[in-house]
């Protein structure tokens, strides 16, 4: 290749006809970069044979030598030759973001590449790498209000491109993270989510924000907009719950929380929140009728481990809410097994003295002989005695059992 680049220079000194002296210079710059390694001195051929001609090759081959030598400075210089000079736009535009992009990454020079960007913009309002890059540029910058300014161009500019709701949502988060300024940042989640009521980041963030703010009826709004645009009934179902205890909780709006229960139940039949809702909010009006009626219902659908609780809350409710008083069955379906049976203990003897239940002392034997307690199990035993002996079958009898 010495011997190559030896025979090129030669015959390009000599050569008379410029086409060939072109091609000769541009054969030597190539060898000198590409096989013998030789950057400066094939950079230095491309600039010392001045014109060669129309051929596009030579600067090319310039800007990749720039590159190729980390010279950022002049490789930018040329890049800009390049831009101004074509007349294509496409091209045109492709080297000013490659300045650009040299400009900022590696000459630390944002300014000069945000100018770039911005005169992108203006020929080419739908350029959405330029968009990206002064974007960039500004987040690392911190300049959170020319970057605000940047989302609101991109919406009115480019409408069917990113969803409007994302970009306000960002503009949401500058608001709130950056600037402190919550109230702005609720607006602009808020109209995110009017345009798009299923973009759960709005929402996670506005709800966050408007209940550290308790901005509560604007949050109930937000959330039932939200479950009405949702297609997946327990994602909504859930939704209308939250809004409901926000009325239930905070506004005392309770015939509004029974409404968004009752429409979480009709979305999704099978969630218990929502009836769990209902039964808190009809014992807080004392509609104890309907609570029995949402007890019932909810101890069909409960899981197993909690369907004794909810018919222990039902025997309560219907012997001290309800004129039916007590009902000692619902007492002994409310202790399904040993172990609950012995924690509701005195409850169930209670309810069987209130009653005079004809087993009362049948189950005072057998409570008495089961229960660890020594002093509780003679005292179940000797009131079970008293019972037997006191009673009105055959006296005999009686005394012998007891």
């Amino acid at each position: 290749f010495d011997d190559l680049a030896l025979l090129l220079a030669n015959q390009a000194e000599t050569s008379t006809d410029k086409k060939t002296r072109n091609f000769l210079l541009l054969e030597l710059a190539k060898i000198k970069a590409d096989q013998l390694g030789q950057i400066p001195q094939a950079i230095e051929i491309l600039q010392s044979s001045g014109d060669l001609g129309e051929s596009r090759t030579a600067p090319l081959l310039m800007l990749d030598y720039h590159r190729r030598q980390g010279d950022f400075v002049r490789l930018v210089e040329g890049l800009l030759v390049e831009a101004r000079q074509t007349q294509d736009k496409s091209e045109k535009e492709g080297r000013l973001l490659q300045a650009a992009h040299i400009l900022q990454s590696n000459l630390n020079e944002p300014d000069r590449a945000l100018q770039i960007y911005r005169s992108l913009l203006e020929q080419n309002p739908l350029c959405i790498a330029a968009f990206r890059a002064a974007g960039s540029i500004y987040h690392r910058l911190a300049r959170w209000e020319s970057l605000i300014t940047l989302y609101h161009q991109e919406l009115k500019v480019n409408p069917g491109g990113v969803s409007p709701a994302v970009i306000h949502s960002r503009i949401g988060r500058i608001y709130d993270e950056q600037l402190g300024r919550v109230s702005d940042a609720i607006d602009s989640y808020s109209v995110a989510l009017r345009s798009d009521p299923s973009y759960e980041p709005a929402l996670a963030s506005l709800e966050r924000l408007v209940r550290t703010n308790k901005r509560w009826r604007e949050l109930v709004n937000v959330l039932c907009r939200y479950a009405e645009a949702r297609l997946d009934p327990a994602t909504a179902a859930d939704a209308l719950c939250r809004a409901a205890e926000i009325s239930e909780n905070h506004l005392q709006e309770l015939d509004r929380a029974i409404e968004l229960y009752d429409e979480a139940l009709r979305r999704d039949p099978a969630a218990l929140n929502p009836r769990y809702g209902l039964l808190r909010v009809r014992r807080k009006q004392g509609r104890f009728g309907e609570a029995i009626n949402v007890l019932r219902a909810l101890h069909l659908v409960a899981e197993e481990s909690d369907r004794a609780q909810l018919k222990l809350e039902l025997a309560r409710l219907c012997e001290f809410r309800t004129p039916e008083g007590l009902d000692l069955d619902l007492y002994d379906q409310a202790a399904p097994n040993q172990a609950v049976e012995t924690s509701l203990r005195l409850e169930l003897l209670r309810g069987r003295w209130l009653k005079a239940a004809s087993d009362l002392p049948v189950f005072l034997q057998n409570k008495g002989e089961r229960t660890d307690d020594s002093q509780l199990s003679a005292a179940m035993l000797l009131e079970c005695a008293y019972r037997v002996e006191f009673s009105k079958d055959d006296a005999d009898t009686q005394l012998e059992a007891a």
